[in-house]
């Protein structure tokens, strides 16, 4: 079905796998043994940052200045955002600014993958490979392609389902992938390479509400963070204190105990960059907890675990037992301490005793998706999935049939 063979092509395919916290981006392997393409070469967040209006002071009045600089993007934007406005053209998977998605294309064609034509439109001879949420609609990806071919003058296009791609990272055309980014939580159940649409779904639930929820967990304790620059404390708390409880009920109990002993395994302390330290005790683990209770949100979502089985439930039985065995971990909110012990016990407690179930967590499943696009965009059959320019030309509604892994009847 998938034949890991390389195609000979003259430019390599740039591969985009944009989402609510992240961008990556980067050129796909020119052939079986290019390493350089292993990962992405760029890595930003998805904001796009304008100074902070200055304020006047005069006699008689306030007037208030905005400062006269150009919009600010990529890595820099994250070291300071603290002297700028900071807004993501990206929410939950879907595209809210499209002025500020271009700009930022912009930005890493030419600025981070320092490509350069004398062609007015840059990408007159390359390949996009665009890494799209499950469950996109029509609407955005034909705005995705209008861009893409008519201001960048891409020569082909592909969309393709980030967790299908991150299946194929994982070396597999059959599994269940549960993904989880910033924003959007995405369970898609493969078989053979096709999409079981009627196992797929998707919530508006990520590692940012986890950000939000141990933000206001803080605050209860007394710890007040609220300015943009302090959010990222926040996040920095959350990826290297954070934990996923097998057993949160005991672990509350130990936490109560724990307030009074410093030397509890749940207690926990982090030196802020002003010098002064924090004591985290239960925040560690109620807010990644929300993955599998959402309802300590007060939403009615179905716990990650659930939607696994959900997913595998609405498969053919003979293809059960297969996808049991290959339940795929991506995204980096599943990158948590104690997440994949969570989810394969919360797992092994929903399905039949006699049902083995084996989960795949890649060390680097944050680029998961790139990583798949990537081996996509190398196999002798990228071409029966990518839409030609001159295709777009004479039918546009091509890129929906052509969409990997999501079209079943396309033959891989």
């Amino acid at each position: 079905i998938f034949s890991f063979c390389f195609s000979k092509m003259d430019q390599r395919t740039i591969i985009i796998d944009q989402g609510s916290f992240d961008i990556r981006a980067g050129f796909g392997p020119k052939d079986l043994n290019d390493k350089s393409a292993s990962q992405p070469s760029v890595v930003i967040p998805s904001l796009v940052g304008v100074p902070k209006p200055t304020i006047t002071i005069t006699q008689k009045n306030v007037a208030k200045t905005v400062n006269d600089q150009n919009y600010i993007l990529g890595n820099q934007l994250r070291t300071e955002i603290g002297n700028y406005e900071a807004h993501s053209p990206i929410t939950r998977g879907s595209i809210n600014d499209w002025e500020e998605i271009l700009m930022t294309w912009s930005y890493i064609f030419e600025n981070e993958l320092r490509i350069s034509s004398n062609d007015e439109k840059i990408l007159h001879d390359r390949k996009v490979l665009f890494a799209e949420p499950v469950l996109m609609s029509h609407k955005e990806r034909e705005k995705i392609a209008q861009i893409l071919f008519q201001r960048f003058g891409v020569s082909g296009l592909c969309f393709a389902s980030q967790p299908v791609l991150s299946l194929f990272a994982a070396s597999k055309t059959t599994g269940t992938v549960l993904d989880i980014g910033g924003g959007l939580t995405q369970v898609v159940s493969v078989v053979e390479g096709c999409t079981v649409k009627e196992a797929t779904s998707k919530i508006e639930l990520g590692g940012e509400d986890i950000t939000n929820y141990l933000q206001l967990l803080l605050r209860k304790s007394g710890y007040s963070f609220s300015k943009s620059s302090e959010l990222e404390i926040i996040r920095q708390i959350k990826e290297s204190k954070c934990y996923v409880s097998k057993s949160p009920g005991k672990e509350e109990i130990v936490a109560k105990t724990s307030e009074t002993n410093p030397e509890s395994v749940v207690t926990s302390s982090y030196d802020l960059p002003d010098g002064h330290t924090i004591q985290l005790n239960s925040e560690r683990f109620r807010s990644p907890e929300i993955l599998f209770r959402p309802s300590i949100l007060g939403s009615e979502y179905r716990g990650v675990h659930e939607m696994v089985f959900s997913s595998i439930q609405k498969v053919s039985i003979d293809a059960k037992k297969e996808l049991y065995r290959n339940i795929v971990l991506s995204g980096g909110s599943t990158l948590t301490l104690g997440f994949a012990d969570r989810i394969f016990s919360e797992l092994k407690n929903l399905v039949p005793t006699d049902v083995k179930v084996k989960l795949y967590a890649p060390a680097q499943r944050k680029n998961s998706a790139w990583v798949g696009g990537a081996i996509l965009s190398s196999l002798s059959t990228f071409s029966l999935l990518t839409t030609t320019r001159e295709e777009y030309r004479e039918n546009g509604s091509i890129i929906h049939k052509k969409a990997s892994g999501i079209d079943p009847q396309i033959k891989r």
